[in-house]
């Protein structure tokens, strides 16, 4: 049974590949370790896993249909159909697959999908205009995270007609002007400002359809009063807040695609967040703040690093978000090891699949 399934799925992929989707090793290996670690239970959730870890543009998606169709319809023959092994069981297991993994002939120097690739793959960013609908979405997003960031009063006391503190300074300075008398009383208060707001983009290979996205939407936050920091993480770390917040949109992208050189590479989330840790000036700036993790969780690297840097956020940020493709599907469920081992530790997981979810989705992670 086992065997069946895996040469369906062999095959399904090779016909993609027919298709002219460009779906390289690493890829077909992150959609083989999502089928595994969260089996669907229906066709719907079996074409979300294939169509988010295996296409990367709308020209893929096109040709990704018909082929996921003829594969994977309901009269084909060879798909096996899905049963729930009990009816109050969350994580559901089909049995032609038992949580393992199916097996795919490894060329020299790639990753076995349970750890790390030894290539630090070094690829460049080729970013495009935002179009009429994108550029909306953009101002759209920019509105809802500045009506729906958290909010802290701030450090510095500031006039206000709120009668929290009387500024004794400001009163005698309009006494000396009326001849001493006392015209009225005058007081300070703590305005209330956004808080800090900390971004890191999954730029890896898995998520090459969706990281233009994501970079425009933390791009929407830092147009925002809240001070918002944003790095990218592949198999290295890139800070880039001055190269995406400043100038406009076009301009900053061009230059993040020069800054990041590990775009559509492997997946190293713990050591990035380890790097960040390892840089005194980057660790206080989750102090206090909403940090915000764009990425799929796929990780290829040691979880051990990413499960004690998650712990190290989560002690220091106010709110600790993540936010996966993945959850788009409603059958997710974050049971891959490093997201299991995560999850207790995350104020909210929420699902980001294009600009749009993510600018509809906002006051879902900053109200949890």
């Amino acid at each position: 049974m086992a065997s069946v399934a895996a040469q369906h799925v062999t095959g399904f992929l090779a016909a993609l590949r027919a298709a002219g989707i460009s779906a390289p090793h690493q890829k077909q290996q992150d959609f083989l370790q999502t089928l595994a670690a969260t089996p669907p239970i229906s066709r719907h959730g079996l074409y979300w896993q294939a169509r988010i870890t295996l296409t990367g543009s709308k020209e893929e998606i096109d040709r990704f249909d018909p082929v996921f169709a003829s594969w994977f319809g309901e009269a084909q023959a060879g798909v096996i159909p899905v049963v729930p092994e009990s009816e109050g069981e969350e994580v559901r297991k089909p049995d032609s697959l038992h949580g393992g993994t199916l097996q795919l002939p490894l060329a020299p120097g790639e990753g076995s999908g349970q750890s790390a690739s030894p290539d630090d793959l070094l690829n460049r960013m080729s970013p495009r205009r935002a179009d009429a609908r994108e550029q909306a979405l953009i101002k759209r997003a920019r509105r809802a995270a500045e009506r729906h960031l958290p909010r802290r009063p701030s450090l510095r006391l500031k006039a206000s007609h709120r009668r929290d503190v009387i500024d004794l300074r400001r009163m005698i300075r309009a006494a000396a002007r009326h001849g001493g008398e006392l015209i009225r009383f005058r007081y300070r208060a703590r305005p209330m400002k956004a808080r800090p707001v900390l971004v890191f983009v999954d730029v890896s290979g898995s998520l090459k359809g969706l990281t233009p996205d994501y970079l425009r939407f933390a791009r929407a936050l830092g147009e925002t009063s809240a001070k918002v920091e944003v790095f990218t993480f592949g198999t290295r770390l890139t800070r880039l807040t001055a190269a995406l917040l400043g100038g406009t949109l076009d301009r900053a992208l061009t230059r993040v695609a020069a800054k990041v050189a590990d775009f559509e590479g492997g997946t190293q989330i713990g050591r990035a967040l380890t790097d960040f840790f390892a840089h005194r000036q980057y660790a206080g700036l989750a102090r206090g703040a909403v940090v915000l993790i764009l990425s799929d969780g796929l990780e290829r690297g040691d979880p051990t690093l990413l499960l004690h840097a998650v712990q190290r956020l989560q002690r220091l940020a106010e709110r600790l978000v993540w936010l996966t493709p993945l959850k788009r599907d409603a059958e997710y469920r974050p049971v891959t090891r490093a997201m299991a081992a995560m999850a207790p530790y995350l104020d909210h997981i929420g699902g980001a699949a294009s600009l749009e979810t993510l600018a509809a989705e906002i006051h879902e992670w900053t109200e949890a």
